[in-house]
């Protein structure tokens, strides 16, 4: 857990965000981004063909994609693709781990599908209707790849911050990063 006393600076200037679908990666994400003056770099986006319901990219495109946003300078990104973490772990200074329970994940991509067309990590032209697909993959798929997650945290040698629930990482946005304390993230 972090307390809402925790620096953001001290995260540096390649920062990864990881944890399930539905648990703000994309939210806190775009408020650090802004906050730190870095990159926004969503990796649903690159994954993702714009202006489609979520059709997945061909492998290579996606690939090349994320080497690409990885070689830059400085970014913050968020999304797991553990088959693509190698890199990004090698350059993150800092690492952020949103690991809310199962039912802030579901309440959380539900509330995604029903948000407004400004939500940070949204498709371009994308369809944002509820997909029992994905649901599933909360419900089902996420939760066996917990222990795997919590082995990439506890093995980082940066600094690095856990969030226990998607309400914890809001209120520490909204304690230290937001510019009015009573704003919500976006």
């Amino acid at each position: 857990m972090i307390s809402a006393a925790q620096n953001p600076e001290n995260l540096g200037r390649r920062i990864m965000v990881i944890g399930p679908a539905g648990a703000g990666k994309s939210t806190l994400t775009a408020v650090l981004a802004q906050h730190l003056d870095l990159p926004a770099i969503h990796l649903d986006l690159l994954f993702h063909t714009p202006n489609t319901d979520w059709v997945p990219r061909p492998a290579e495109e996606f690939e090349q994609l994320h080497t690409k946003a990885v070689a830059q300078s400085e970014w913050i990104i968020d999304g797991n693709y553990r088959k693509f973490m190698p890199p990004r772990l090698a350059r993150a200074t800092g690492l952020v781990w949103i690991d809310p329970p199962l039912h802030q994940n579901v309440w959380g991509y539900l509330k995604r599908c029903f948000a407004p067309q400004n939500v940070p990590g949204r498709l371009p032209g994308g369809s944002e209707r509820v997909k029992w697909l994905m649901v599933h993959h909360i419900l089902v798929t996420q939760p066996r790849s917990h222990a795997q997650m919590r082995t990439i945290f506890e093995g980082f040698e940066g600094e690095k911050l856990r969030f226990g629930s998607s309400d914890e990482a809001a209120k520490w946005m909204r304690n230290g990063l937001l510019p009015n304390r009573n704003a919500e993230p976006p």
